[in-house]
């Protein structure tokens, strides 16, 4: 199990500096047991985030993108975990945020997709903010593109849904592109086709009239093909924010 902690170097901040403002006459009236004490008692009320990786940060390359999972198996006062990305391993980018889960003494899984990805190398990271604002890493993990792609999905909506899921895909030249929709079970629910033309394309697929379960999305060009596992609701309240995506924005940011 790892743990990633970091209020202990404050602490000894605080106390080095103290130490420094009272190595004058005043020491001499105020004991070391009492400084220690003293800066004790002042860092308990710094709010700080314990958390425990129960599976440390790992990735994995997909047609669609590059998949991220970690596990924690104890949270305190934990805020959001920042998804970072790097070409060079020295300059990083914000390229997601997932909310953490505060305090939990049980298993929580996260996943991050990120989609749309062209680099050859990428290198990750997780940016790890508390409660109070402060931040931590972990290790980086380097994940490299091997598959080649005609087309890939570069936005997309909640992976959950009450009533819709829109995609935008990038197509590198005009392809046909056929895409379906199958219940767990594996039985057909839709089958459809667009012409993709080179660029930004939207596909907009309807589950309004179907009834809650895990539904997966195939889409096909000749011989690359392309899943996606989605969940129809009809309770808002059963939307987990545990599993994040890029997702499509509307408009200029």
């Amino acid at each position: 199990m790892l743990r990633y902690t970091h209020g202990q170097a404050g602490t000894q901040l605080i106390y080095e500096t103290f130490r420094l403002l009272f190595m004058t006459k005043v020491t001499k009236y105020i004991s070391q047991s009492f400084l220690t004490m003293f800066i004790v008692g002042l860092t308990g009320f710094i709010a700080k985030a314990d958390v425990h990786y129960s599976a440390p940060l790992s990735g994995a390359e997909h047609q669609i993108g590059n998949l991220l999972v970690w596990s924690t198996a104890f949270e305190k006062n934990s805020q959001t975990f920042v998804i970072e990305k790097s070409t060079d391993g020295i300059n990083f980018t914000k390229t997601g945020l997932i909310d953490a889960a505060g305090y939990s003494h049980e298993s929580k899984n996260y996943r991050f997709l990120d989609i749309g990805v062209d680099d050859k190398q990428l290198i990750y990271r997780l940016k790890q903010v508390d409660e109070d604002g402060t931040a931590s890493y972990s290790q980086s993990i380097l994940i490299t593109k091997e598959m080649s792609n005609k087309f890939m999905v570069v936005a997309m909506t909640h992976v959950v849904t009450e009533t819709s899921f829109d995609l935008t895909i990038d197509a590198l030249e005009q392809v046909k592109l056929e895409y379906s929709v199958k219940n767990k079970e594996g039985e057909l629910i839709s089958n459809d086709q667009q012409l993709l033309y080179e660029g930004l394309n939207d596909i907009m697929i309807d589950l309004g009239d179907e009834k809650e379960g895990i539904y997966i999305i195939t889409l096909r060009s000749d011989h690359e093909i392309e899943q996606l596992v989605i969940q129809k609701i009809n309770d808002p309240s059963k939307k987990k924010d545990n599993f994040a995506t890029k997702p499509i924005r509307k408009g200029k940011d």
